[in-house]
């Protein structure tokens, strides 16, 4: 119930213009009639309509203009407007509505026809106008009255009444009308209202207590502040929601959040949105198309005619600047997608146009009301943009390199990105890699229908090769937008289950280079038009150690030579591994991998390798000692093949090589010769594995040795292996290696019966000793029991022509001593230059092969020189040592015998001559000694002579 003393100013006022109220008691806010006993609204009096009976509620002269009404709260109440007269134009009328504290009016307009409208921005409203304000008649608004300076005429259809809600406990309308547009008076001026008192309990259904609609900024109609959104519910309203709201009004909502309410490693992002249909209302033109009237959310320039219209901005700006672009400008109605902000702070404009009619929505309100909501995203996300600390503009740029990390999941920008802006994603590769993309998202999505689109691919994405001061048009690898989506990779997203991986250049992209760029670039904001895509980037390293084998980029076969033969390594020792590029693994589309490491040294040195790891996945595979061949070899069990395989024979098979597929402590490989072969394979590798899974790491190193095979140098000889060698370790004796010279064969004969290797299947022959001669060759193994010497095993080339217990291929052996060896073990070996039969009609070889200078008939090819008569016998016929093929060197037996017979009978003839000489030459001098001593002068004289 309404205090007598609040409506003493109404009473006062009804005395002065309406007839002296009669003694009799009528309710409170009611008229006793003079002539009768009825009891009318204070509103019926002077509203021209004879409510009493006898006209004493129309008193001469009386109006219901310039009054202050007041009602019981909860019944409704009317009031009219008569038309004025025309010789009373300018017409002015005003109709203040008061309730109690605390309380609210409802007014409903029940008849407007005031002039006519014509423009909502210039001018509008020519013949009258009505305007709302929310104080006493010519009097200022209070501040967070949401009164605004506009006005409203021209005609509402009586289908729809359109409400106002107050925000104080009083309003008062000001009609105003200048002059009469039509003949028809009727349709220039009619007007009346509705109106109720609401109580504090109704109207707390408009500002519900559990909802925070901000702190108005001082000396303003409605500037909220809103804070601790996180932690209470917060919501934004335009003024007198659901009614109608003002005109010629701007209202501001800076949303923020505070530094105490963030979580550490944390950024705030404010959110707002209207999910529901039938919460938003802002005056719009009308869209029509193919008949269909468009009931959605007004974008952008479909809100400047009418210029109702409610902006978003990421954030107020700094101090003294412009807000920054807006996140979205909407009007009319329908849902209202997520705006959401770059930072902790987010600014919304409501603005109105000054003029309009008033008009009730098909949703039976006006205005607009968003709820709040605040975000936390990791403070390094890049799902979100930082700003510039001076500017505040937002830096959309992001840089990613191997150094800080090798792969990782890009998003599309979380947040709202305002029209003619531009995100980048830099991918700066390091030498030796090549970046790795693939899209297991992209999706597009507009707020409009696509019957009202006008617009298409004004959002698009980027993919180009190099970082971006490199980039030109030829590096464009794809431009992507709703109508050309980029290659997808979806079931990339299921991880470990995934059933097959992307296949690069075809369900991804790789760059040419060292650096990809990815860039976004905004026509109209992401908040209405969004593309949203997840992508995996990764930079693969593709760069390998060694020289590769061939031009095939993706082989990773390599070579490894040492400084003696041409290449960069020394004696120290250096770490290898196989390739960490994916692209060769599961992961990239590979089922199988096969990598061969080839050690290539000086014929004076040796190769050491040690592995420190080896890894084969999850596969139960074991790495066990053959002693019977002296060698490891792998256990797969029934897993695919997986390990590491060790050759020094060219082209041997993998079923005979040395197999690793765990570490053996303490384990180190030398080589027999100077080139090894290591070679790294993984079969039947799944989608999600790669390197992480399949890998082998170890170190080599050249040896440089004084070991000295003269078989070697000659091409050919005996070798004797000891079990025993006291030579350096590097030079052990228990191996022999070699590998023929292009175009030439190797022919063996060891001594010994040949072991079977499937005993199951064939009688093995009884061995007097546990030593063993493993033979390895490029197509098979062969064990040989070294006794009795007696036996000999002749291995020879797969020649036809050739006679041997064993035709393999022997461009390449390893013979290796074996078992448990108590001496040595001798055989011999040549190297042959194989020479066709010359007649095409036979393959009988020839007893002396032509165009071969040091022939070797029984083998039919050509052995070194250095074997040519060297007096041993390497031919199997001895036909190097025959004495038609060394007559240079050997002279005949009976030449011998003649040379010898004849220098004794010459040392005898000449051994007599000389005796008898020296006797004759005595005998003369003792005659001359006689006679001189027995003669005289004359007689010596004469003997003188007879001498001389």
């Amino acid at each position: 119930m309404s205090s007598p003393s609040l409506h003493l100013p109404l009473l006062m006022t009804m005395l002065i213009t309406t007839p002296t109220k009669p003694s009799s008691v009528c309710g409170p806010h009611t008229y006793s009639c003079s002539g009768t006993s009825r009891c009318v609204l204070s509103s019926q009096v002077c509203d021209g309509i004879d409510d009493c009976g006898d006209m004493s509620d129309e008193a001469p002269g009386c109006s219901p203009c310039n009054k202050t009404y007041v009602g019981e709260a909860g019944g409704w109440y009317t009031l009219s407007v008569p038309r004025p007269r025309g010789d009373k134009l300018p017409f002015t009328c005003f109709l203040t509505l008061s309730a109690q504290k605390k309380e609210k009016v409802q007014v409903t307009l029940q008849d407007f026809r005031l002039g006519r409208f014509q423009s909502h921005l210039h001018s509008g409203c020519p013949d009258g106008h009505l305007q709302i304000t929310e104080a006493k008649a010519e009097s200022l608004a209070p501040p967070g009255s949401g009164s605004g300076s506009g006005q409203f005429c021209g005609i509402t259809n009586n289908k729809t009444r359109p409400s106002y809600l107050s925000t104080t406990n009083t309003v008062t309308f000001t009609v105003q009308f200048f002059q009469f547009w039509a003949d028809d008076l009727d349709n220039s001026f009619l007007f009346s209202l509705r109106y109720r008192i609401l109580p504090y309990i109704r109207s707390s259904a408009m500002s519900d207590v559990t909802q925070f609609l901000g702190r108005l900024v001082p000396n303003t109609q409605c500037n909220y502040k809103l804070d601790n959104c996180s932690q209470r519910k917060c919501v934004v309203r335009s003024p007198h929601y659901p009614g109608l709201y003002p005109r010629n009004l701007t209202c501001s909502y800076h949303i923020f959040v505070l530094p105490g309410e963030v979580p550490s490693g944390k950024q705030a992002l404010v959110s707002v949105s209207q999910p529901r249909s039938g919460r938003v209302w802002l005056e719009a033109d009308q869209v029509e198309k193919y008949g269909q009237v468009d009931m959605s959310l007004g974008l952008w320039s479909e809100c400047e005619n009418v210029n109702d219209h409610v902006t978003a901005y990421d954030g107020p700006g700094l101090p003294g600047t412009a807000p920054p672009s807006p996140l979205i400008v909407f009007c009319r109605g329908g849902v209202v997608p997520q705006i959401v902000s770059s930072g902790p702070d987010m600014l919304v404009v409501f603005r109105t146009s000054p003029f309009s009619v008033p008009k009730v929505s098909p949703y039976s309100l006006n205005g607009f009301e968003l709820e709040v909501d605040i975000k936390f995203v990791d403070i390094e996300s890049e799902s979100y943009v930082p700003k510039d600390r001076t500017t505040g503009a937002p830096e959309c740029q992001f840089s990613f390199s191997s150094v800080g990390r090798q792969a990782g999941i890009v998003e599309s920008i979380r947040h709202g990105l305002a029209s003619n802006q531009t995100c980048t994603w830099q991918f700066q590769a390091l030498p030796g890699e090549v970046v790795w993309i693939s899209f297991q998202k992209f999706q597009t999505s507009h707020h409009k229908p696509d019957i009202y689109r006008t617009d298409s691919c004004s959002n698009k994405l980027r993919l180009m090769d190099g970082p971006p001061f490199l980039t030109y048009n030829g590096s464009l690898i794809g431009e992507f937008c709703d109508t050309s989506p980029p290659r997808i990779c979806d079931h990339a997203a299921l991880g470990e289950k995934m059933s097959r991986p992307c296949t690069p250049g075809i369900e991804s992209y790789v760059s040419k280079g060292r650096g990809l760029t990815l860039s976004e670039t905004v026509g109209q904001s992401t908040v209405v038009n969004r593309l949203e895509f997840v992508a995996r980037y990764e930079f693969v390293t593709i760069a390998q150690d060694g020289l590769p084998v061939n031009k095939n980029i993706q082989s990773c076969d390599r070579e490894f030579k040492s400084d003696q033969v041409g290449g960069r390594y020394n004696t120290q020792d250096y770490a290898f591994a196989t390739p960490r590029n994916v692209f060769l693994f599961g992961r990239g589309g590979r089922e199988n991998i096969s990598c061969t490491f080839k050690l290539i040294g000086s014929p004076t040195q040796r190769i050491q390798v040690k592995f420190t790891n080896i890894s084969v996945g999850d596969r139960p595979c074991k790495t066990v000692f053959d002693p019977s061949i002296a060698r490891y070899r792998c256990d797969f069990g029934a897993s695919p093949e997986s390990g590491v395989f060790l050759t020094e024979v060219a082209g041997e098979e993998e079923q005979y090589q040395q197999c690793h597929c765990q570490v053996m402590h303490n384990t180190q490989i030398t080589s027999v010769n100077n080139v090894l072969v290591v070679k790294f394979k993984a079969t039947k590798m799944l989608p999600t594995q790669d390197f992480r899974d399949f890998s082998l790491q170890g170190s080599f190193r050249f040896v440089n040795t004084h070991c000295h095979d003269e078989t070697a140098v000659k091409r050919g000889g005996f070798v004797t292996l000891d079990y025993h060698s006291s030579e350096q370790a590097i030079c052990d004796k228990k191996s022999w290696s070699i590998r023929a010279k292009n175009g030439r064969e190797i022919h063996l004969d060891f001594p010994g019966v040949l072991m079977p290797q499937n005993s199951a299947s064939q009688t093995a022959p009884a061995c007097a000793t546990r030593s063993r001669l493993v033979v390895r060759t490029a197509g098979e193994i062969f064990i040989i029991c070294p006794v009795p010497a007696e036996h000999t095993v002749k291995l020879s080339s797969s020649r036809a022509n050739w006679t041997s217990d064993i035709k393999t291929d022997l461009i390449s052996v390893s013979v290796q001593l074996a078992g448990q060896s108590t001496g040595r073990v001798t055989f011999s070996w040549l190297e042959l230059t194989p020479d066709p039969p010359q007649s095409g009609l036979s393959n009988a070889p020839s007893p002396l092969p032509l165009g071969c200078e040091h022939p070797c008939p029984s083998l039919q090819g050509c052995i070194s020189p250095d074997l040519w008569c060297d007096g041993t016998q390497n031919c199997p016929s001895g036909w190097d040592e025959s004495e038609q093929n060394c007559s240079h060197l050997l002279i005949p037996i009976h030449y011998l015998y003649f040379v010898a017979a004849g220098a004794v009978f010459l040392f005898m003839v000449t051994a007599i001559i000389v005796v008898c000489r020296l006797r004759s030459c005595q005998k003369t001098e003792h005659e001359v000694a006689k006679r001189v001593s027995n003669g005289t002068v004359e007689t010596m004289l004469n003997h003188k002579e007879e001498v001389s």
